[in-house]
């Protein structure tokens, strides 16, 4: 199988991680894949960093006759069995450029809920795709009671998560570098920058919970990069939470701080399913996360903590709870642990995917993807 991954931002996160880890799982199956995106794009410096192959194409907006062109051009080059389109702009580019070339056989990974929106454009792009893998139930819910969309072309694979490579000196030097001392508690939030990640929210949650909990010994390490980094050092400066608050920027050793971490806490307004929760679950750390309907999907009734969006208070006092009980911290990562293992493995991700995308290239019928499957036929 020929694939190309087209992925229309330019800046890196969760979605252009994915992209990476799936390109690089099915080459080592034997496919060939090229990754696509915007020129000087993030997703293609990385791609090339690791060896695999890339091609930039400059994308414009959706309705950009010159960008259709362009992708129609693309592929007569590269002539790939199947386009996996993981944005919005994408998918909505590519399909314009199925009149173009018509071999194109298009799927659409829609990543984030509310995202894939019941608007006329949409409608028309729809008869150009093949399918609409969604990686939660409730935003293939949400895409399903739009009405327009049958059921048979909507799927939901999860991005499923490995256990991380342990390496207990590395987690020692994560805590020793913020300062964490033995005995004391880590907390972790990981995830890019932006207003829908709930920064902002977990600030306040921090701020009651500084000014309730003098006894405890805990601090807060917020890995990750985006367009609100310099207003949550601001807020951090404002709250006076310095001694407690640590904006760590983007971390290539993210294994390490879920290795260092005690807990993970994730504040979203609005998510698909989220990385975070995922790799935390698979490390075995207990989860605080509010309660949008994936973050439910994912973490189950025994697997991790639920508050309310919207609700600082009820975060901080989630925390402390958690802060004061060990035992209870052990059981929820435990049993996080073992339903990643069960349900979100990221070998069942990878092998769905493959089938899928193999099934669309041959135009077969779709297999049963309850279960990792390896289709027969590799690379074409």
């Amino acid at each position: 199988m020929r694939l190309a991954i087209l992925n229309t931002v330019r800046e890196y996160g969760g979605g252009e991680k994915w992209a990476i880890s799936i390109a690089a799982a099915l080459t080592d199956r034997g496919h060939e894949v090229i990754l696509c995106g915007q020129p000087n794009s993030e997703l293609c410096r990385r791609a090339a960093a690791v060896g695999l192959p890339e091609a930039d194409v400059l994308l414009r907006h959706d309705l950009s006759l010159p960008s259709v062109m362009r992708l129609a051009r693309l592929w007569r080059r590269l002539r790939p069995d199947v386009v996996l389109a993981c944005t919005q702009r994408a998918v909505r580019l590519a399909a314009w450029s199925g009149w173009l070339w018509p071999p194109l056989r298009l799927v659409y990974r829609n990543g984030l809920k509310g995202s894939f929106k019941n608007k006329v454009y949409n409608r028309l792009i729809a008869p150009k795709i093949s399918f609409l893998v969604a990686n939660a139930a409730a935003t293939q819910a949400e895409v399903l009671a739009y009405g327009w969309l049958p059921q048979a072309k909507l799927q939901v694979i999860y991005n499923g998560a490995a256990p991380p490579q342990t390496d207990p000196d590395a987690a020692i030097a994560v805590r020793e570098e913020f300062g964490c001392r033995p005995g004391s508690t880590l907390i972790l939030a990981a995830g890019r920058l932006v207003h829908d990640k709930g920064h902002h929210l977990l600030l306040q949650a921090i701020a009651c919970l500084n000014a309730t909990t003098s006894a405890e010994d805990w601090l807060l390490v917020i890995a990750g990069e985006g367009p609100q980094q310099a207003a949550l050092a601001a807020t951090v400066e404002r709250l006076r939470l310095g001694d407690r608050v640590h904006l760590a920027g983007f971390r290539e050793d993210i294994g390490a701080l879920y290795g260092a971490a005690d807990l993970l806490v994730h504040p979203s307004r609005r998510e698909g399913a989220p990385n975070a929760i995922l790799e935390a679950m698979a490390a075995g750390l207990p989860v605080v996360a509010t309660a949008i309907p994936s973050a439910r999907e994912l973490l189950g009734e025994d697997a991790g903590c639920l508050v309310p969006p919207e609700d600082a208070p009820a975060l901080a006092t989630a925390l402390a709870e958690l802060l004061a009980d060990a035992p209870r911290r052990a059981r929820l990562g435990e049993a996080a642990r073992r339903r990643a293992e069960e349900r979100f493995s990221r070998e069942a991700s990878i092998g769905r995917w493959e089938a899928l995308l193999t099934a669309v290239a041959a135009g077969e019928p779709l297999p049963d993807l309850t279960a990792p499957r390896r289709p027969k036929s590799v690379v074409g």
